[in-house]
């Protein structure tokens, strides 16, 4: 990097940005999937509330099931954005978060479709629909698990190997210009050599950087699950 810094070792802050995104976006996922199920088997898959016409009492949103299925679904896009965002600030060549995020929602809608359908609640004489719908779902979350699976596993791979350029290196070409220690005083007092190369960080630094940021996107995601369980019993 142009600032002598190495973004491949272990970084806090970012890592910590990862574990309260992942964990966000978890709460948010288990919201909507909760809801979900509730409104599946409660209203029979869909339901409605309010404006000019009358509506099957059994067919009414509950205020609950609205506010996880549409925070859910608002808070869901955002913090998956910064945890993207954060992720990338954590490494430079990590990728495959977003097609992980996309394999998590429609594999866990997907689910309840599947399992609903399979064995559908007691007001429901038949649920085909839903198997259908669930197996679609599932081949949506194949593609983004197969993309993510790539993109996350060569970032574990090259963590190993040799540090990968960054578009933030500084140029190859350079003026020689001799480089003339400041002193006190001096605006440039402090600054290092610019011709110096930038320290770098050891394969064993890169590889327990890499294996570190997995298991904390893991482990905030088992709290938010956790989380989401717990929001989603309090409110419906």
């Amino acid at each position: 990097m142009a600032d002598g810094t190495d973004r491949q070792g272990v970084r806090p802050v970012p890592l910590a940005a990862v574990l309260v995104t992942a964990a966000g976006f978890a709460v948010a996922l288990t919201c909507v999937y909760r809801a979900m199920r509730d409104v599946m088997i409660e209203n029979g898959g869909y339901c409605a509330s309010g404006g000019p016409y009358q509506i099957n009492p059994d067919q009414v949103c509950g205020d609950g099931q609205t506010a996880l299925l549409i925070g859910g679904v608002v808070a869901g896009l955002v913090v998956a954005f910064f945890l993207v965002v954060a992720s990338g600030w954590y490494a430079d060549d990590v990728s495959g978060v977003g097609p992980l995020l996309w394999a998590a929602l429609f594999g866990a809608l997907g689910f309840n479709f599947l399992q609903l359908g399979i064995d559908p609640p007691e007001n429901m004489d038949g649920a085909v629909g839903w198997i259908v719908c669930g197996v679609l779902f599932w081949f949506m979350a194949l593609g983004g698990l197969v993309v993510a699976g790539i993109g996350i596993g060569g970032y574990l791979v090259r963590a190993g190997g040799e540090k990968p350029p960054s578009m933030f290196e500084a140029p190859l070409v350079r003026a020689k210009v001799p480089f003339v220690r400041s002193t006190l005083g001096d605006p440039a007092y402090g600054s290092a050599d610019p011709s110096a190369p930038a320290e770098e960080t050891s394969a064993p630094q890169r590889v327990l950087a890499a294996w570190l940021w997995l298991a904390v996107l893991v482990v905030g995601s088992a709290i938010g699950v956790v989380i989401g369980m717990m929001v989603a019993d309090s409110v419906l």
